[in-house]
């Protein structure tokens, strides 16, 4: 599953609890983000 960060529209994979790959909590915004199709563009170890 991928979910989008509207602000920066780069698309992170989701891993458990809310934490994206890279370790980004979409907790702390939840209005910032977006569950989505899209094809992951954040190039951070763990989402790539």
């Amino acid at each position: 599953m991928a979910v989008e960060h509207t602000p920066s529209e780069i698309v992170h994979r989701v891993a458990k609890g809310g934490i994206t790959g890279c370790g980004t909590n979409t907790k702390d915004e939840p209005d910032h983000w977006k569950n989505t199709s899209k094809e992951i563009t954040c190039n951070k170890n763990g989402c790539k």
